[in-house]
């Protein structure tokens, strides 16, 4: 399944900003149409993500530490789900997700995807651009993302600025990620494909 219908890849500078945490996490991100996301945070805390199908490795070179995962569910990470704006298709089987139904009204298409535990996911798209995301439990809203400013260029569109508030118990948590200086490359970074640990890191499984 290809989460990102790119013929190309793009580079952007990106800011998350949450109501829990003060300081505002500022990198640098790639990602193209093969599920390749590199993803370098310089602050506050210098880490790296790359993430490919369904493999995530986290490392921190300042502490010398690593951190694999396996059968990773993209839809957990932030960037992710604000990515799945970039893409004009979207095939959410792969993650556990079994689509119900879709309905149409003028431009406006939603699409209802249903995860065995329960939680349902509707995907409202505007023309080619997902536009919301609404997340259901037991037919209780308990999150939300929606997307704007999208930048287009090669023949893909990114959306720029992406909005997300959860429920949780402690109340509503909202987040705000930004896309800035973004440029669209004729290809992936080979050098960001396979980042290599130092063989001295030990890289824990999860």
């Amino acid at each position: 399944m290809i989460l990102f219908m790119f013929s190309a890849a793009v580079f952007a500078n990106i800011s998350i900003s949450n109501s829990v945490q003060k300081d505002t996490i500022s990198g640098i991100i790639y990602v193209d149409q093969e599920d390749h996301i590199y993803i370098e945070v310089k602050h506050p805390v210098h880490q790296i993500f790359t993430f490919r199908g369904d493999t995530l490795l986290l490392y921190y070179p300042d502490d010398r530490k690593a951190f694999l995962f396996s059968e990773f569910n993209p839809m957990e990470l932030p960037v992710s789900r604000a990515l799945l704006g970039s893409g004009k298709e979207f095939d959410l089987s792969t993650y556990g997700f079994r689509f119900l139904k879709k309905k149409s009204k003028g431009d406006t298409t939603l699409s209802y995807w249903k995860k065995e535990e329960g939680g349902t996911v509707v995907l409202k798209n505007l023309k080619d651009k997902l536009i919301e995301i609404l997340i259901l439990h037991n037919g209780k809203e308990v999150g939300k993302t929606t997307y704007s400013d999208y930048k287009e260029g090669k023949g893909l569109h990114i959306p720029s600025r992406i909005h997300s508030q959860i429920n949780t118990k402690n109340g509503i948590l909202t987040e705000d990620v930004t896309f800035t200086d973004v440029q669209f490359l004729d290809a992936f970074p080979d050098s960001l494909k396979h980042i290599k640990i130092p063989e001295d890191v030990e890289v824990k499984g999860w």
